[in-house]
């Protein structure tokens, strides 16, 4: 092909200038003026004074789920004003009282606000159309909120301070919002805002919006209000002292200790914020949930705390998603063996400057007794730079390893090319990336690069294709590889069919994907996976999913699949080329309802011999007070080495005595490490902002003999985020 064809196509597909992201989405609307009031109302979630009557009103959302712009099965009106302090938003939900969906009342970021019924809004004070916040709050008035990433990538890690409450009534419920100006960043100069509203009626599974475009809700096409002006930042800084009271049992020594701790925020620019922490505690953070590793390659886990979940964002990097990340967080205080190490302190530069989002993180990590690592100096430095109308071009920098004393540095750079306004709702994104890292004398420089390019619309054609190349040498300390030596090709295409009411099915997806990696030292197959599948979801929100996959692998040295924890009894995969095929369903309820679950099922042949794999989950949330969820998942591999089954039990109860107090308890157990982990938290948030928790831990485990060893820990925990 020509380079004048390319030019023409890139062009095409990611248009200069305002003038040609007007023209593909079609003329917005104008902006919807905002009245400004000098009393805030108390808010209790009755829109029962005054100043409600005066505020701007909107009504006109439409559905964007399951017919985009038809009108909606249920009336909403919206109220929104100003004050000099706080943006005020309330609403009118229209809905018979008896089909209110409210089962969830657990404050937190992990309370599943989504299987309700909600109402939310987004708004974006730099009117940029590539980021937004987000607040939503369900029947019961408990909150949620989050960031977008970019325009259709999203982070529910945030946690800003902001108030809300609902309640309900003889015409459905009524939501009412305040979110101080002092917790968010925008430039005061800025008159019009990007804006939003959502909601979501979980019974008929119906998605209503203000705007929306292509069945998609998010910066790119918001509409917007204007009229802000002389608002009250306050001083940008935040103080979030902590008190940490810990007891441990471990192996029958006993100790405690009392600790502080110190999170301080300021924002240097409306959009540019500095972080400083001090004897970091992690301590009531979420646990992982526990999983098997049947693979020859390491899990990857998710990031769950707080301090390093703060603008994450700024820090992605060619939207990888696991293999190939040139900053994973969770390398930082975690040893190899996946066990706490102390971070003494940190500080973090995160936001927006003009066209730019800069990113620097540096962390003080204390030394480790365990691995005999010392204390380590660990640095990550992130830019990019807003190109075309949805795109960017960035750098990354690290150095440090958290896990050894061998010197490493990562240098990479990307470029995000985005367009999610071509005709009919379709968007393309095109992703390309660099890295190179260096080990020094030890492993020495190393190399990786890729390129993606993807399509999708909400009914129609969709696709991707990827390519990655990774030197064996490539070492990112502070990120994730899992696999490296090779070079691999991903594929995906299908075709989705939406349909009204009228109809019993919702959606209709066939498609198909292909993944080949190759050994670059021989150039010869490592593995792949080829795959259909068939998806159905019914108007109620079920869903159901049918696939078949065919796989090939090539062991260079034997594989140990499995190994007894007390070493006596090793099943072992000789090496050699191995094909198979195996088939798969999969069952799920909408979780919306009072019982819902889901079950899948994949079996058939598995390298020499067969597998079958059984996943079942059963939850029952009988009232808002109680959410009981049952897991359970077991594999049974028939080997010429050895026979074994595999089993995972996961038990979680969560009582939520009202939506400030809630006592979740979580219990995970399974036979291949033989360990049973109690995890219980007491949560107490009397306003957004103030936490207190009592955590316990206890892990049992059996030993040689018919020993046990059990492990305790205690953690009294109180913080309070004050803005000034």
């Amino acid at each position: 092909m020509k380079p004048s064809v390319w030019v023409l196509v890139v062009a095409s597909l990611f248009p200069v200038g305002a003038a040609a992201g007007a023209a593909a989405a079609g003329e917005p609307d104008p902006p919807l003026r905002i009245v400004r009031l000098d009393i805030a109302p108390h808010i209790d979630g009755i829109l029962d004074e005054a100043m409600w009557e005066q505020a701007t009103p909107i009504d006109d959302l439409r559905q964007v789920e399951p017919i985009e712009y038809a009108a909606p099965g249920e009336r909403t009106e919206v109220r929104v004003f100003y004050t000099e302090d706080a943006l005020y938003v309330g609403a009118r939900l229209y809905q018979d009282p008896a089909r209110v969906t409210a089962n969830i009342l657990k404050q937190g970021s992990d309370n599943k606000i989504w299987e309700d019924d909600w109402f939310g809004f987004d708004i974006d004070p730099w009117n940029a159309r590539r980021n937004a916040y987000c607040f939503v709050v369900n029947p019961n008035g408990v909150r949620w909120d989050g960031t977008y990433k970019n325009i259709v990538e999203f982070d529910s890690n945030w946690e800003g301070v902001w108030r809300a409450e609902a309640r309900r009534d003889e015409h459905g419920w009524t939501a009412e919002f305040e979110l101080p100006f002092s917790s968010i960043s925008f430039d005061p100069k800025t008159e019009t805002w990007g804006f939003n509203l959502e909601r979501r009626i979980a019974r008929t599974n119906e998605y209503i919006a203000w705007r929306s475009r292509g069945q998609s809700v998010n910066p790119s096409n918001n509409g917007s209000v204007t009229g802000f002006a002389d608002m009250r930042q306050g001083l940008g800084l935040g103080v979030v002292p902590a008190l940490v009271a810990r007891g441990t049992d471990a192996s029958g020594k006993r100790d405690s200790e009392l600790e502080p701790s110190l999170d301080v925020f300021y924002r240097f620019t409306p959009e540019l914020t500095g972080a400083l922490t001090v004897n970091t505690d992690f301590s009531a953070t979420d646990v992982d949930s526990r999983r098997v590793n049947l693979t020859r390659f390491s899990l990857f886990f998710p990031e769950k705390r707080d301090f390093f979940l703060r603008d994450a964002d700024i820090f992605e990097f060619g939207h990888l998603e696991d293999n190939g990340k040139p900053f994973f967080s969770r390398r930082i205080g975690l040893n190899r063996f996946g066990r706490p190490i102390d971070i003494d302190y940190g500080t973090k530069v995160s936001g927006h400057l003009g066209a730019f989002d800069l990113g620097s993180l540096y962390i003080r990590q204390g030394e480790d007794p365990e691995t005999g690592v010392d204390a380590r100096d660990l640095l990550v430095a992130r830019a990019a730079t807003h190109v075309l109308e949805e795109s960017s071009v960035g750098v990354i920098l690290t150095k440090g390893d958290p896990q050894s004393e061998i010197d490493n540095t990562l240098a990479g750079a990307d470029v995000s090319l985005r367009n999610t306004r071509l005709a009919g709702g379709r968007s393309v994104t095109f992703d390309g990336w660099y890295q190179r890292s260096d080990t020094g004398d030890d492993v020495g420089i190393g190399d990786a690069w890729g390129l993606a390019l993807a399509t999708t619309k909400p009914a129609g054609l969709y696709g991707s294709v990827a390519y990655k190349n990774i030197d064996e040498a490539f070492t990112p300390a502070m990120g994730f590889v899992n696999r490296s030596g090779i070079e691999d090709f991903a594929s995906k295409a299908g075709y989705r069919w939406r349909f009204g009411r009228e109809r019993v099915l919702s959606r209709i997806e066939v498609g198909g994907e292909f993944y080949r990696a190759d050994t670059l030292a021989d150039g010869r197959l490592g593995s792949s996976l080829s795959g259909l599948h068939l998806g159905v979801d019914n108007q109620r929100g079920d869903k159901a999913v049918l696939g078949v996959y065919d796989s090939r692998e090539r062991l260079t040295e034997e594989f140990t699949i499995f190994e007894a924890r007390d070493g006596s009894r090793r099943v072992v995969i000789p090496a050699g080329e191995y094909a198979f095929t195996e088939g798969e369903i999969s069952l799920t309820a909408n979780a919306a309802r009072k019982v819902s679950g889901s079950l899948k099922i994949r079996g058939g042949e598995y390298y020499d011999g067969t597998h079958r794999a059984d996943e079942i989950e059963f939850a029952w949330k009988p009232n808002r007070h109680l959410n009981l969820l049952v897991s359970m998942a077991e594999d049974r591999i028939r080997l010429p080495g050895g026979d074994f089954d595999v089993r995972l039990l996961s038990t979680s109860i969560t009582v939520a005595f009202d939506s400030h107090w809630s006592w979740t308890n979580v219990a995970q157990y399974d036979n291949v490490s033989e360990v049973l982990g109690i995890n219980s938290r007491l949560h107490w948030t009397p306003r957004a902002g103030r936490n207190a928790y009592l955590v316990v831990n206890h892990g049992r485990s059996e030993l040689a003999g018919g020993a046990r060893e059990e492990n305790w820990m205690v953690v009294l925990k109180y913080n309070h985020d004050l803005r000034f």
